[in-house]
């Protein structure tokens, strides 16, 4: 039996324990997974917390993979990996430090709505700390991949969002343009592309 492919988006961050190594661990653990191909992995973004500004910032990524795991199957991966990375999900600090965040930004073009995940994800065309990221990976596409392959992982990134990635990127407020990073300040730290 031939399994469907699909295509998704993860949004890694970490500010705890040396969050660029709590990245390279969770992107470890994911491409550990028989059902997950990476594909390729935007720079490292140093960014400034967000709902709780008294912690230390976040290194945040975003990474495109290839499955044959529905929606629901492959959030239980991920929030896998933050157990087995130490992560203990606690509702009342939502926005508190934490050891490793994963979160399932988009697959293919599916609207999904549970108790525990919609997608596309409904915030993170008002994040900079996912948009940066994920402009980052599509620029590096650009250069890298074929312009065919580019072409559909854009169209494909700008479907999941209410209006395109442009456009989402102009309309926040300039503190926001990556949650609190000024110019200047924006800072990759680590880049693979895997196309």
């Amino acid at each position: 039996m031939v399994s469907v492919m699909r295509n998704a988006l993860i949004a890694l961050g970490s500010n705890l324990d040396s969050p660029e190594k709590q990245l390279e661990r969770a992107l470890a653990l994911l491409a550990a997974l028989p059902a997950i191909n990476i594909r390729a992995v935007s720079p490292f973004f140093n960014t400034a917390p967000v709902g709780y500004d008294h912690q230390p910032w976040f290194v945040n990524a975003v990474c495109w993979v290839e499955t044959p795991l529905g929606p629901k199957t492959l959030l239980n991966e991920l929030m896998g990996i933050e157990r087995r990375m130490g992560r203990v999900r606690d509702p009342h600090s939502r926005f508190g430090p934490r050891i490793i965040d994963l979160d399932l930004l988009m697959v293919d073009c599916q609207v999904f709505q549970s108790e525990d995940l919609t997608l596309p994800h409904p915030r993170m065309h008002q994040r900079g700390f996912v948009l940066a990221p994920i402009e980052a990976l599509l620029n590096t596409l650009k250069t890298s991949a074929e312009a065919s392959e580019y072409l559909a992982i854009e169209a494909w990134v700008n479907a999941n969002l209410p209006i395109p990635l442009a456009d989402c990127l102009s309309q926040l407020a300039p503190e926001d343009k990556t949650q609190g990073l000024k110019s200047g300040q924006i800072a990759p730290v680590r880049f693979q592309c895997l196309v």
